[in-house]
């Protein structure tokens, strides 16, 4: 028996003639979705996320090029403030906030429960992505690292897109700047379109709640185990 939280996942090994059972995805019950698609504030603080990553390399490679882009940004939106995500296993020390930005970026441990009340997110390509879908928080994916590794990986996995909603969605629901594109300017352009345009921010939500619902769809974790031992009863 194969236990899978993806849809595709779910089709692949059935062609396969593998028992498969179809399980709903954990994060479902761990993260909290609004019922209607997000809004942006009409007045008040505009809350971002910023997620450079959970690997020491991946942080210190992303985490300059989002404080470039958030200063960008708050010129554009004064209302703006930014709070960095950190993985518990990261220590603070490895991230430094210039003096000039220490009114409007904080760091954080608590990015994930911060979610609920974020109107954007900026995160390096990871399991983030997939959380902050499951909230209905529109979100822009960067990912860069060495162009060999990159190339290899291109290589070696044909997808057509690195983020993982959009690889659920079988299309592109997010924007994802990859590589030379994962840069300040580009970014803040993305995040300026969706604090710009509420049509644009309000799709991008409703698409991803709709990529929510189809993670709900599988069977309970408790059925996983029912199912194991009818199958070792029967063996």
């Amino acid at each position: 028996l194969m236990a899978v939280f993806f849809p595709f996942e779910e089709e692949l090994y059935r062609e396969h003639g593998v028992n498969v059972l179809s399980v709903k995805h954990p994060l479902i019950e761990m993260i909290d979705s609004p019922v209607e698609p997000k809004r942006l504030p009409v007045d008040g603080a505009i809350d971002v996320l910023l997620f450079p990553g959970s690997r020491r390399q991946e942080i210190e490679r992303m985490f300059p090029v989002l404080l470039s882009a958030a200063e960008r940004i708050k010129k554009r939106f004064p209302n703006v403030h930014f709070k960095v995500g950190l993985a518990p296993s990261i220590d603070y020390e490895m991230i430094e906030i210039p003096d000039n930005c220490r009114g409007y970026i904080e760091v954080t441990n608590r990015g994930i429960e911060e979610l609920k009340g974020a109107s954007l997110v900026i995160a390096s390509s990871g399991t983030v992505t997939l959380q902050s879908a499951v909230s209905g928080t529109p979100m822009i994916v960067i990912y860069k690292t060495s162009w060999i590794t990159y190339l290899l990986g291109r290589l070696l996995v044909n997808v057509d897109w690195i983020a993982m909603p959009n690889i659920l969605a079988g299309g592109r629901i997010v924007p994802e700047l990859i590589q030379s594109d994962a840069e300040p300017s580009k970014i803040a352009d993305e995040a300026i379109r969706f604090l710009s345009d509420s049509d644009y921010y309000m799709e991008t939500s409703r698409a991803l709640l709709k990529l929510r619902g189809r993670l709900s769809e599988g069977r309970d974790i408790d059925d996983l185990a029912t199912e194991a031992l009818k199958m070792m009863q029967g063996a």
